[in-house]
């Protein structure tokens, strides 16, 4: 993975872009052929896989994603999903050799801004390119006519999704000193328009601020602010707020999903599981799922499953109702050699050794 240094607001007059393309002629002549300098823009990072991209994203950001759609990790279609699930703001170009019908409409239901087919043609990604920095610069001119805090309304909320606190308190402070000469009403009515724009931002995503944040994020408090220092601190409060309550509501629904796949896999000890078909199931990248998993239990999924399985065998082994190959069946194995093998490494006993040794007591 190539990275460049990360950037904060458009700054040298130029908007952000990353790459994200495996194959590696296409992403040599994506990343270094391409006249981005003079269309608008500059490349800040350039990845090989959409899980680099996504991880990447998760403390830096951009404005533009171009990215191609077959990837072995996280394909372009799940980053797509994922960003603008989590980052609406960012455009997203596709890139790709398959010129099904089914993947373009995809790329269109996740918010994606164009869809190329490879070989990529130069004259058309200039064309795309251009289109994007016009609708850009009309953004971010309408921000501009509100005081400057608009237009650094994406980086709060970046900072808001990333958990970044100290971020977070520091631009508001610096923004609130440029602008402490206005009358105190005025300051008032910005910042209302701004948290309401968060607020707006959050309730278009199903998930509405005052309930995430068991009800400080109020936007009438601003009402009873009396002068700067008061307001400053009241807006800061809620936005802090909003990060400890997607802290906690994040936390609460990975321990859920958590316990629903335990719960599952106990459940199904007989069948075929693993950690691809899990993710497939419960809606999730396979590496996320695994991470989540051993954040919250200290053990890895294959390692779970293994455990439980050994444990449920074991369990009947005791018994003695069972021949080996039924029990194998039942924990999941199909083949008796298989199952003695694991069942040993796992316990240090055979399962005929295992079970005649409960026997005998």
């Amino acid at each position: 993975m190539q990275q460049y240094g990360s950037l904060r607001g458009m700054e040298n007059g130029m908007y952000r872009i990353i790459i994200v393309e495996d194959e590696v002629i296409a992403r040599k002549g994506l990343s270094c052929c391409v006249d981005w300098e003079g269309m608008g823009f500059e490349v800040a990072g350039v990845f090989e896989d959409g899980l680099d991209a996504y991880e990447w994203l998760r403390t830096n950001t951009c404005d533009v994603i171009l990215t191609d759609i077959m990837m072995e990790q996280m394909s372009g279609l799940e980053l797509a999903r994922n960003v603008s699930a989590e980052k609406p703001g960012i455009k997203i170009v596709i890139l790709s050799g398959y010129k099904e019908f089914d993947y373009a409409k995809e790329a269109l239901a996740y918010g994606c801004k164009e869809y190329l087919v490879k070989p990529i043609d130069e004259e058309m990604l200039a064309r795309v390119l251009c289109k994007l920095k016009e609708e850009l610069d009309k953004e971010n001119g309408a921000q501009e006519n509100d005081e400057g805090l608009i237009s650094g309304y994406r980086q709060f909320v970046m900072d808001i999704e990333a958990r970044k606190k100290e971020e977070i308190e520091e631009r508001l402070y610096g923004y609130m000193k440029r602008i402490a000469y206005l009358p105190v009403d005025e300051l008032r009515a910005i910042l209302t328009k701004f948290c309401s724009r968060i607020a707006r931002d959050y309730k278009e995503r199903k998930r509405d601020p005052w309930d995430i944040t068991e009800g400080k994020f109020n936007i009438l408090l601003l009402r009873e602010q009396e002068d700067y220092q008061a307001l400053c601190r009241c807006v800061l409060d809620m936005l802090l707020a909003l990060v400890d309550g997607l802290e906690k509501q994040e936390k609460a629904q990975q321990e859920y999903a958590v316990e629903r796949i335990k719960n599952y896999i106990q459940n199904h000890i007989s069948e075929e599981c693993n950690t691809f078909e899990l993710a497939q199931k419960y809606n999730m990248s396979t590496s996320y799922l695994c991470r989540m998993f051993k954040k919250k239990t200290g053990e890895t999924l294959s390692d779970y499953i293994l455990r439980m399985r050994m444990e449920k065998a074991s369990e009947l082994l005791k018994e003695g109702k069972y021949s080996i190959s039924e029990v194998g069946t039942m924990v999941g194995y199909n083949y008796l050699g298989y199952f003695s093998t694991v069942f040993k490494k796992y316990v240090g006993y055979s399962p005929t050794e295992y079970r005649d040794m409960y026997a005998k007591n």
